[in-house]
């Protein structure tokens, strides 16, 4: 009670001088004093070194707030009309500078087109359809007429000739019937008229094969799209990864020159400084690791689309809109549409009428015939002979090939009918588990877009408390962790959406 006394009394009585104080209490105020003017020195010294600073462009801060550049968000977590790759903070004098004419840009439609354009096995699967086409140019041939042509000339070491005895003949004699120099030359038409439906079958088999090779084609091209997105996207997602990497580094950067004019003011321990700067070493090495697999990104989108690996690559980004998808709808276009359904079709296709072809061969094969032939013989008259008829060839017994042939073509159609079945149940889990991560993707993005602006907010606040030291080094760690794995958070769920609207346009066909 006394001393609260004396120091009520101090602080309410005019100065009376220092001959009542005692002597250890004047050194203590002393102390005091002293104490406070180095305190108001070292804040004024912070402020103005602060101010300097942000006056030659080099703010403690130069990772400036998101929220400026953000929408006002709301608490409404639908999603909004059209999902974007989000901006980051950049520095005040990138801000400031003139802005660079960029060169067009490449979009997924051009990306399709080369690749299309250019991909080897499109090209392969182009000229195996020519070749089925020349297959069932040649089955049709069957039913034509088809004419053969010979010639010869001989030149024998003597002439032939018949030799004649006879008792009733003084003697014998010879008389020639083939010349020692002559030639000949016959022509023969040929026609099947009945081969008991193989030409039929046969012809029916190759358009089949036709089919199938251009089922085959459509399910190239689709699956060759998805490919050529996938390396888009996945250029866009490690271009972002790097934005996110260097955003990450200039932030940390910015703590670091923080903490370490602090503790030249020794307002801060070594700790902080140390772990800031470990912080900041681990943020390069990740932005090392991000510009390297930015590189291979782009090497393999320029493998895909046949140009150099190292060609410049500016791709438009992609946006991504809110969709409402009935999914019985769309497996139902699935099933009607998906090129694999129509291959494994076409396949039985095949396999059926070689069955047929192969059955037919135990038919009658009924055919009519032409033919001239000349020789020259001048002990033979006429030296041309035209002759016309009608040949039947019938194999009565094979040992059963013909049967097993047509057997066994027709175990393979009846095998593709089960894959048939098999493959529509797996289309139906594709399109459906597209439709689900099209709704996820959908969510996420709901989420992570509000998260950006809180987690921009929360990291202020805690360098606002930081500076006044009511939080931790560990607490700004924390916080631009957390805003790093945020915008990283947002990326991925924004080239996943993307992605799971590709996906979903190759399960329902119609990429």
């Amino acid at each position: 009670m006394r001393k609260h006394a004396l120091r009520k009394s101090r602080a309410t009585a005019p100065d009376v001088g220092d001959r009542d104080v005692k002597p250890g209490t004047r050194t203590r105020r002393a102390k005091t004093q002293c104490a406070r003017t180095r305190c108001a020195a070292l804040l004024l010294g912070v402020l103005l070194s602060g101010l300097a600073a942000q006056a030659a462009g080099q703010g403690p801060y130069p990772e400036q707030s998101l929220l400026a550049r953000l929408p006002a968000v709301s608490t409404d977590l639908r999603a909004p009309p059209v999902y974007a790759p989000l901006p980051l903070p950049m520095p005040a004098q990138l801000e400031d500078s003139e802005p660079v004419e960029e060169s067009p840009r490449e979009t997924l439609e051009s990306a399709w087109a080369q690749a299309l354009a250019v991909d080897p096995q499109l090209r392969a699967s182009a000229a195996q359809i020519e070749s089925a086409v020349f297959t069932l140019d040649a089955a049709n041939a069957q039913r034509r007429p088809s004419l053969d042509v010979s010639g010869d000339y001989v030149v024998r070491d003597n002439q032939l000739s018949y030799r004649i005895e006879s008792p009733l003949l003084p003697y014998a004699f010879t008389t020639p019937y083939l010349p020692r120099n002559n030639y000949a030359f016959a022509g023969r038409v040929d026609m099947p008229i009945y081969t008991g439906g193989r030409v039929t079958s046969e012809i029916n088999a190759a358009a089949c094969n036709v089919d199938v090779m251009q089922r085959r084609l459509d399910r190239y091209k689709l699956d060759l799209k998805l490919l050529v997105a996938e390396d888009y996207v996945a250029v866009l997602r490690a271009e972002q990864e790097l934005a996110v990497g260097e955003s990450h580094q200039r932030s940390l950067a910015a703590h670091a020159h923080d903490i370490e004019l602090l503790h030249q003011q020794e307002r801060v321990p070594l700790s902080d400084l140390l772990s800031a700067q470990v912080a900041l070493s681990d943020a390069q090495h990740q932005v090392i690791k991000a510009i390297s697999e930015l590189d291979a990104c782009r090497a393999a989108y320029n493998r895909r689309l046949g140009r150099p690996l190292t060609t410049p690559v500016q791709l438009t980004a992609l946006e991504v809109y809110p969709v409402n998808h009935d999914v019985d709808a769309r497996t139902q276009q699935a099933l009607a549409g998906r090129p694999e359904l129509s291959e494994l079709d076409a396949q039985a296709a095949v396999h059926r009428h070689q069955g047929d072809a192969a059955a037919a061969a135990r038919r009658a094969q009924v055919h009519v015939q032409g033919a001239y032939t000349f020789q020259e013989n001048d002990y033979q008259t006429p030296e041309g002979i035209t002759s016309a008829g009608v040949g039947v060839w019938w194999n009565l017994h094979d040992g059963g090939r013909a049967r097993n042939l047509a057997n066994a073509e027709s175990r393979q159609a009846r095998a593709l009918g089960h894959l048939r079945a098999d493959m529509q149940s797996l289309i139906q889990l594709e399109v459906r588990k597209a439709w689900l991560a099209v709704q996820e993707t959908r969510n996420r993005l709901a989420v992570t877009r509000q998260s950006i602006a809180r987690a921009e907010e929360n990291l202020r606040v805690i360098r606002e408390r930081y500076t006044s030291g009511m939080a931790t080094n560990t607490d700004v760690l924390s916080a631009e962790s957390l805003r790093i794995r945020t915008y990283r958070n947002h990326n991925n769920a924004l080239y996943d959406a993307a992605l799971a609207d590709l996906r979903l346009q190759r399960a329902t066909g119609e990429l």
